[in-house]
């Protein structure tokens, strides 16, 4: 690691708490969205694997809480999530600006895996109309038609000559980037858009739900009988 990069990481992390990382309290003590907006995602996935696991009703209702609050006071309405630059982080209730929001391609990729979750343990739509808020916004954003252009953060509003270097504004991209130095959404993007069949369908051993009305063709098999559905 150069020293400048070492510094810069320094600077960043002087004010570093257990909340950035959700590591404040117990998991089942936590009741709100809080620190780095994708770490807290992927979180939140591996806990509502594990309640379904293990048929735990404590951890997901603490799945439950922290998805409500999340969707109902620290989300977008394109579905993003994660408003601060500082940290990619979460910050408070209702704090959702338009302009100098993170809102990170990545983090509303979580969101959707997160919420597929849910929905497919709960069997409730209202999780699905999330995940495909996110899916058709945020997420689409984050890749030109012609798939070889990104964008990493999301704000609603861009005013691209206050897009400038160096400015707490330097987040802020004014068109789609060809790539970048960390490179987790174009190819995160690439994983989701390769793998949509997750989200439109779900089954159990004698039903099929569709969840997201998308054309497509697909086979399964249901009570021991393969079944073949053209949408």
């Amino acid at each position: 690691m150069k020293q400048k990069d070492f510094h810069h990481i320094s600077h960043e992390f002087e004010n570093y708490t257990p909340v950035y990382s959700q590591s404040d309290k117990p998991v089942r003590e936590q009741t709100k969205a809080e620190g780095h907006a994708v770490r807290a995602v992927y979180m939140y996935c591996a806990m509502a694997d594990l309640a379904d696991a293990y048929q735990d009703r404590g951890l997901l209702q603490t799945c439950e809480k922290i998805w409500n609050n999340r969707v109902s006071r620290r989300m977008y309405i394109t579905g993003s999530i994660g408003s601060s630059a500082a940290l990619e982080s979460f910050t408070a209730d209702y704090d959702l600006p338009n302009d100098w929001n993170y809102s990170e391609t990545c983090a509303s990729i979580g969101l959707a895996l997160f919420g597929m979750r849910m929905g497919q343990i709960e069997r409730d739509a209202s999780y699905y109309d999330i995940v495909e808020r996110a899916l058709y916004n945020t997420v689409r954003s984050g890749i030109s038609l012609k798939g070889n252009r990104y964008f990493y953060v999301n704000p609603l509003e861009v005013w691209p000559d206050n897009c400038l270097g160096h400015t707490s504004m330097s987040h802020v991209k004014s068109e789609r980037q060809k790539w970048f130095d960390v490179a987790c959404c174009p190819t995160n993007v690439a994983r989701t858009l390769a793998s949509l069949g997750q989200y439109i369908y779900s089954v159990n051993q004698d039903s099929l739900f569709i969840n997201l009305w998308i054309q497509n063709e697909t086979k399964t098999e249901i009570s021991g009988e393969s079944v073949c559905l053209l949408v």
